[in-house]
């Protein structure tokens, strides 16, 4: 794999917007995380299962975590976040056990990993 760096995106609209009026401007930002796998063989399932929770780990500070007491709408707002953000960095990647499995996933996190 030549590239050893996967660049993690997501545009996250700030929370404060998604409970404010409907006449209030949304803002959104785009925050940009490298996640390393230049140690990592991904033609071997331990290398993606690796590469999986350094992704689902990225995810979680760039678009926050829906675990405890958050509203409906915003954890659909960070599950969105976390969706995109995930399969981005997956096409990026363009490995094919990790594609493979990221496409036979049920929710925002890769299956089984």
């Amino acid at each position: 794999m030549s590239r050893k760096f996967a660049s993690l995106f997501a545009a996250i609209a700030i929370a404060a917007a998604a409970i404010a009026p409907a006449s209030a401007e949304q803002r959104v930002r785009t925050i940009h995380v490298t996640v390393s796998y230049a140690d990592l063989d991904l033609t071997r399932v331990e290398g993606v299962k690796t590469l999986s929770t350094r992704l689902n780990r990225a995810a979680d500070r760039v678009c926050g975590s829906s675990r405890g007491g958050v509203s409906l709408t915003i954890n659909r707002a960070i599950e969105a976040c976390r969706t995109k953000a995930i399969s981005s960095a997956v096409e990026a990647i363009n490995a094919p056990l990790l594609t493979a499995l990221h496409e036979g996933r049920s929710g925002s996190r890769i299956a089984g990993l």
